[in-house]
């Protein structure tokens, strides 16, 4: 199947917002193929015609096409600063509101937890933030949600 139809680019960049090019046109066009393979769809079109009338086909492109790299404080040096400007923000709160960080896309959760463990080593109190975290895959967040990983985590 010939999947170098720009179609399917336009619906990813309608649909998620990916820029083809930032992830390298080869990739979307494996994950086409191999989402066309599993639906059985013979060509290009088969497949579009697919994907348009199926939010689950869909979704499915979505979870072939994204990428979930991460893991536990991935760049140290930023939870460091994030510990010390979150400490600056509290006390500008003089305790009216908690702190709301938004960790997204979260991916399988490493972010969000290293966001709240350095808030942690930094000496922030759990009472005085909240971490909310945000995925297009529901596959991510459930990974995330049960919080068990692996040594590439780490």
């Amino acid at each position: 199947m010939k999947v170098d139809d720009s179609r399917f680019f336009s619906f990813l960049k309608e649909r998620i917002g990916l820029d083809v090019t930032s992830v390298g046109e080869a990739i979307i066009e494996r994950a086409l193929r191999q989402r066309a393979t599993a639906a059985h769809c013979p060509d290009s079109d088969a497949y579009w015609h697919l994907l348009v009338s199926s939010p689950q086909e869909q979704q499915a492109l979505i979870e072939a096409v994204i990428v979930p790299e991460t893991w536990f404080f991935r760049y140290p040096e930023s939870f460091v600063t994030l510990g010390m400007l979150a400490r600056e923000r509290i006390a500008s709160l003089a305790g009216v509101r908690p702190l709301r960080i938004l960790s997204l896309p979260c991916s399988t959760g490493e972010e969000p937890y290293s966001i709240a463990m350095a808030l942690f080593d930094a000496g922030v109190d759990a009472r005085q933030f909240k971490v909310d975290a945000i995925d297009i895959s529901p596959v991510s967040i459930a990974k995330a949600e049960h919080g068990i990983y692996g040594k590439n985590s780490f």
